[in-house]
This record gives C-alpha cells, sequence and structure tokens, in this order.
C-alpha cells in the first residue's frame, strides 16, 4: 500500500512538471500547477508518515 501511494505521488509531480505554463503563464495553469504540486508531495509524505 504504501509503495502504491508513494507511486501515485510521483505521477502526480511528474504531471504537475508537464503542466508547468509556458511563456504566457495563466492564472489559472499556476493554480492548477501549485495545487498538483502540494498534493503529490503530501501524497507521499503521509505514505512515508503512516509506516515506520
Amino acid at each position: 500500500m504504501k509503495k502504491l501511494l508513494i507511486a501515485v505521488g510521483v505521477l502526480i509531480l511528474t504531471q504537475a512538471y508537464w503542466m508547468i505554463p509556458g511563456n504566457t503563464p495563466d492564472a489559472l495553469d499556476w493554480i492548477l500547477f501549485v495545487v498538483l504540486l502540494v498534493f503529490g508531495g503530501w501524497v507521499i509524505y503521509d505514505a512515508m508518515q503512516t509506516e515506520k
């Protein structure tokens, strides 16, 4: 379960990486990018905390 959560978190982070806005940053793109980044990081952090 822990490895699955970490894999999902990494997938979310890579998805966020591909969504980095180009030369014309739209506010919505940046908000979505930050949300994905935070959510991906939180999923990985949470997975690390559950199993000590």
